[in-house]
Parts: structure tokens; C-alpha cells; sequence
């Protein structure tokens, strides 16, 4: 068993290694490092074989990812065209609507008022009728 002062010095020396290849080779920042070297190994260093691993994984993700981004964008700017296509239609239906409204609410006002004259008319031959029921009444 490896004493706790083996380890520690091993772990800097795979530090150290870590640091001079990321240094050398730019590709990734420190905050990638630290997020991918937890993921893999759960350590302060990885090796190069699986950094190279990651490096070409990641780049082939990225390229993916971005492909999917500009197809994304491209099905966005397709939606917000449909969407704005949409509302214009939107907006002549409402007006449809409010102008069939209107004509109906004109309709309906119209047959309320030849109800009520109807009624007045009835009334009023009801009056008389009952009017002539008296007079009957009286002469009898």
C-alpha cells in the first residue's frame, strides 16, 4: 500500500503533466479540464490517451452541435414565419367575426322590435275585445 506522501507526489506529477500538455496544446480551457477530469477519472490528472479521447469526442460534438444549431435556427426563422402568418389570419378572422357579430346583434335587435310591435298590436285588440266584452255586458 502506497503511503498518503507517494500518492500525493504522484498525483502532482500527473498534475503537472496535465497542466504542461494542456499549456502545450490550447484546446481546452482549465474549467473544461476540471469538469472532464472529474468525469473520467475522479482525479487532478488524466492521461494523454484519454485527454486525446476527449479532445476528439468533443470536436466531433461541437461540430454536431452546431450543425444541429444552425438547423434549429433555421426551423425557428420557418415557425416565426408561420407564426406571423398565423396572427395576420388571426387578426381577419377576429374582424369576420366582429363584423357577423355586429350584423347578427342588428338581426336580432330587428325581430326584438317586430315582436314588441306585435305585442303592442295584440294589446291593443285584446283592449278592444274587452272593450266590446263590456259594451256586450252593459246591453244584456
Amino acid at each position: 500500500m502506497k503511503t498518503s506522501m507517494k500518492m500525493n507526489e504522484e498525483k502532482a506529477k500527473n498534475r503537472n503533466a496535465w497542466e504542461k500538455m494542456w499549456k502545450e496544446e490550447k484546446c481546452i480551457n482549465e474549467k473544461d479540464y476540471i469538469i472532464e477530469n472529474k468525469k473520467v477519472s475522479g482525479q487532478l490528472g488524466i492521461t494523454y490517451e484519454v485527454w486525446k479521447k476527449l479532445y476528439t469526442k468533443r470536436g466531433k460534438t461541437i461540430s454536431k452541435m452546431e450543425s444541429e444549431i444552425g438547423t434549429l435556427r433555421q426551423e425557428n426563422a420557418r415557425l416565426m414565419a408561420k407564426i406571423t402568418g398565423l396572427e395576420a389570419d388571426k387578426m381577419e378572422m377576429e374582424q369576420k367575426h366582429e363584423a357577423e357579430k355586429m350584423e347578427l346583434k342588428q338581426e336580432l335587435n330587428a325581430k326584438i322590435d317586430k315582436l314588441h310591435k306585435t305585442m303592442a298590436d295584440f294589446s291593443f285588440k285584446i283592449d278592444k275585445l274587452n272593450a266590446e266584452i263590456v259594451e256586450l255586458e252593459n246591453i244584456s
